[in-house]
């Protein structure tokens, strides 16, 4: 069987490696500096200490009378989780505070894959979201969000006499 490959498919490919580049060298794809100040910076370099940070998965549904997003954040306690709204970005942040344990020193670590100090999602919403009535509710390792949307009159376009 022979496959025809399209320039989209290699334009998709091209995509997907420069994702990947980005991802490995600043921690997410498409940081921005206003975002960056709310995480942190890392030595004198100033980079965004986003390394050890993990990108939750989230799914973000709108309907008729709300923006709902579910984001999953297991093994995270209530009260570590952060949610800050600023102009129409939610950001959500979760900081895992490492306990150290004396273990015994026969004992030895041979491979740690699950090394990180938390999670960070931000996501932009549309002028529409009603902010200042957003609920949270975290259960069973999934944080819920419901954003109301503004009443319709208050969506209208306006005119502005230009003088």
């Amino acid at each position: 069987m022979r496959w025809n490959r399209t320039i989209w498919d290699e334009m998709l490919r091209m995509q997907e490696e420069i994702d990947r580049m980005m991802e490995g060298f600043f921690g997410e794809p498409g940081l921005d500096e206003k975002r960056a100040p709310a995480i942190g910076y890392s030595g004198e370099s100033g980079a965004p200490a986003l390394a050890n940070f993990a990108k939750p998965l989230t799914d973000i549904v709108e309907d008729e009378k709300s923006i709902k997003a579910s984001i999953d954040l297991p093994g995270v306690d209530r009260k570590d989780i952060e949610i800050n709204v600023t102009d129409n970005n939610v950001e959500v942040k979760v900081e895992k505070k490492a306990e150290k344990k004396q273990e015994d020193k026969k004992k030895g670590v041979y491979r740690m894959e699950r090394r990180y100090a938390g999670f960070y999602r931000c996501f932009g919403l549309p002028e529409y979201a009603d902010t200042s009535k957003m609920q949270a509710e975290y259960k069973n390792g999934v944080l819920e969000l419901d954003i109301p949307k503004k009443p319709e009159a208050a969506r209208k376009a306006r005119k502005i006499a230009v003088k």
